[in-house]
């Protein structure tokens, strides 16, 4: 990296984009659709690890500009409103310091010219990290996970960092839209192999 937050040319092309093509999928339910653009593959599974649970935050903001120069526009993402970070629980955002995609939603938020506003969504307490769940164990890890304290009237972009069965954006879109929310449409920074498209 170049100093401790933009990437070198070498390392900016060493990082796995998803063809442009590929990167929308829309088998998330809640969600219009949801726009993945890096693979989930090196070296950026080791950036997001040593920054989820090393306490190395610097490489998300040279991370989040990426994401934000190769998400879709925002015609293409139906123009939202506001853009909403999927929240931490309260004790992994103490454990941490910050969270990761409140950090990613940055540049994002910056190139639409859009506010970020995290309050609109809650993380209640009980559910366990999801790493290592399959899908099902996922879902129901995720049932009442999320809250929204105040009535919708916004198109909200969600930002997370990894989609991997799609759980966490939809169990979050769903409470938006069920507190009004007219447009949920989720960006994120990498997509796990799992939910790539076939071929």
């Amino acid at each position: 990296m170049e100093g401790a937050d933009r990437f070198c040319a070498p390392c900016r092309r060493s990082l796995s984009e998803i063809p442009p093509e590929e990167r929308v999928q829309e088998d998330v339910p809640g969600c219009v659709f949801v726009a993945s653009v890096c693979a989930y593959a090196e070296p950026v599974r080791d950036l997001l690890v040593r920054a989820k649970y090393g306490g190395e935050p610097h490489p998300l903001t040279a991370l989040g500009d990426v994401l934000a120069g190769l998400a879709p526009p925002a015609s293409k993402l139906g123009w939202p409103d506001v853009v909403v970070p999927i929240p931490l629980s309260r004790k992994a955002r103490r454990s941490r310091g910050y969270n990761q995609a409140a950090i990613l939603a940055e540049p994002l938020a910056r190139r639409f010219q859009l506010p970020i506003q995290p309050w609109r969504l809650a993380r209640c307490g009980g559910a366990v990290p999801q790493t290592g769940l399959s899908g099902e164990a996922r879902r129901r890890n995720l049932a009442r996970a999320f809250r929204s304290p105040m009535r919708q009237h916004h198109r909200v972009l969600l930002v997370d960092d990894v989609i991997t069965t799609g759980s966490t954006l939809s169990a979050a879109a769903a409470v938006l839209r069920g507190a009004g929310a007219p447009w949920v449409v989720g960006v994120c920074l990498c997509r796990a192999r799992s939910t790539q498209p076939p071929g």
